[in-house]
């Protein structure tokens, strides 16, 4: 039985972990889509922070495909 709450523990912080990344990553591409698109050059460091967090996300995805379904 406690391999099995162990199991279900992992699974819950993973999904847990995919959620904040999944609606972080949403939050930054969002953000960066509303930039102006002439004369604002904060968008490369926000691109910077978008392309980070989705390719955090992708590892993620990857690395725990048995708990995101």
């Amino acid at each position: 039985m406690a391999d099995h709450e162990h199991f279900a523990e992992e699974e819950r912080k993973v999904v847990q972990e995919f959620c904040y990344l999944l609606e972080k990553s949403k939050q930054l591409f969002n953000g960066l889509r509303d930039l102006p698109q002439y004369g604002h050059k904060q968008w490369q460091s926000y691109f910077g922070r978008t392309f980070d967090v989705y390719t955090k996300l992708w590892k993620f995805q990857q690395q725990n495909r048995t708990y995101i379904r």
